[in-house]
């Protein structure tokens, strides 16, 4: 194992692993580790080398330990600290001890430590792509296309290797990670664009390795953007809904308000035709007082206020007019009336009086009868016993048994007694009977 002094609880952890994939201490440098933890690199500036001569900065790796590597003799002789730019290349971290043995990147085709040939996994373009790829940012460097992250004691572990490259060597490019179609113009880092954020080279022996970063459990730019997506389209789910849920609300007041002009509508209407019953009321009971006044005016002797309180309190429920015509002789029974001549010559001065006063009696009580039986025959055909019994009361109580025909025509109505009766046994009653009655 290595036997380095312990810095920080990151340093440790990040020691503690590389010591598991059982690399040879004889290819590390204690003396060039670096820890970027957030606790160590708080004064450590984002952009180093930015006074160079090449002219090179490059991104601290922040978040990152840093394990140095014993450089080969040639990097002392061509001063590759001073004159050279540092850069980072990401890969699977089964590849980093061919890496250390060789003491140089790998690229497809090359054989590893178990005899096995690297296989072409990104390039894409034919053999003129096939080269060495790096970045000066660890943001581009540290995506999980190319470290392939694995997991150790519950850690998400990256690795990736620090470089110093020689100016000159290669070019400039692109993005080759497709990120443009996943997340638009978002930059990968802040201090380089994603035109400029990869470097390209078929010469081996410009990269020479100089640390080995280790990173435990850290978040990505992909990540990131990722997270960043998915809030945006739950924020703009949720945007949808809320307009959904708006539109409905608008639509429910909007049905609201038309039911509230409805209702607004019906009960102007209402107001109006209650306006309408109460003059048609007005009306009906004014016809009521000229039919009870000539009713009244017909036979003088037939006048009496509570009766005609009764006609008007009928007439106020049920509005039937026709009652109150004036009935004639003979149309309770549609027989034929023989008309007599009152002023014959056989008879004398006193019987002809006698004769017309009978006359006029008998006109008045046949004029009672057919009142009646039309009140009754009206309340039995509404069923409306309190009307019945209110006509009865009032017969019983105006007609009193003064003569033989009075006192029939209250044992007539004592026969049937209506406010115990079923509300269809009126319409039982047998017209004879009513027009005995």
């Amino acid at each position: 194992k290595l036997e380095r002094v312990p810095v920080c609880v990151c340093m440790q952890r990040c020691r503690e692993f590389l010591d598991s994939l059982a690399l040879d201490a004889a290819y590390f440098d204690p003396q060039y580790d670096r820890c970027y933890c957030q606790t160590c690199a708080t004064t450590i500036p984002d952009l180093l080398e930015t006074d160079r001569q090449h002219g090179q900065p490059y991104e601290v790796p922040k978040g990152w330990c840093g394990f140095g590597l014993a450089v080969p003799p040639r990097a002392r002789a061509e001063r590759v600290f001073d004159e050279w730019v540092v850069s980072f290349h990401g890969c699977p971290m089964e590849l980093t001890p061919s890496i250390l043995r060789q003491g140089e990147l790998l690229m497809p085709g090359d054989t590893l430590l178990n005899g096995t040939q690297l296989p072409n996994r990104l390039t894409r373009g034919g053999e003129e792509r096939v080269g060495l790829y790096t970045s000066p940012s660890i943001k581009y460097s540290e995506l999980d296309i190319y470290t392939q992250p694995a997991s150790w004691k519950g850690h998400k572990v990256r690795l990736v290797i620090q470089c110093r490259q020689k100016p000159g060597s290669f070019r400039a490019e692109g993005e080759t990670v497709s990120w443009q179609g996943r997340f638009g113009d978002a930059r990968i880092s802040q201090h380089f664009t994603n035109q400029e954020i990869e470097r390209f080279t078929h010469a081996r022996g410009s990269i020479i390795p100089s640390r080995v970063l280790v990173s435990m459990d850290g978040t990505t730019r992909e990540d990131e953007e990722t997270d960043r997506n998915a809030a945006r389209k739950q924020q703009k789910e949720l945007r949808k809904q809320l307009v959904k849920r708006f539109r409905d609300t608008t639509l429910q007041v909007r049905v609201a308000e038309k039911l509230a002009l409805a209702a607004d509508a019906a009960s102007a209407a209402a107001e109006a035709a209650r306006a309408e019953a109460h003059k048609a009321a007005g009306a009906a009971m004014q016809a009521v007082k000229v039919a009870g006044s000539e009713l009244c005016n017909a036979q003088p002797k037939f006048q009496d206020a509570p009766l005609l309180a009764t006609l008007e309190t009928w007439v106020q429920y049920w509005g039937e007019l026709e009652l109150f015509k004036k009935p004639q002789l003979g149309e309770r029974t549609g027989e034929k009336v023989e008309q007599i001549d009152l002023r014959s010559p056989m008879e004398t001065p006193a019987e002809e009086a006698a004769k017309v006063k009978k006359k006029v009696e008998q006109d008045r009580k046949d004029l009672v009868d057919a009142t009646i039986v039309r009140l009754m025959k009206a309340a039995r055909m509404m069923r409306h016993n309190d009307l019945f019994e209110a006509v009865c009361n009032e017969v019983e109580r105006l007609f009193r048994p003064e003569t033989q025909v009075h006192q029939g025509a209250n044992r007539s109505l004592a026969r049937f007694p209506v406010h115990r009766a079923r509300p269809e046994y009126h319409r039982d009653l047998p017209l004879r009977s009513m027009k005995k009655l």
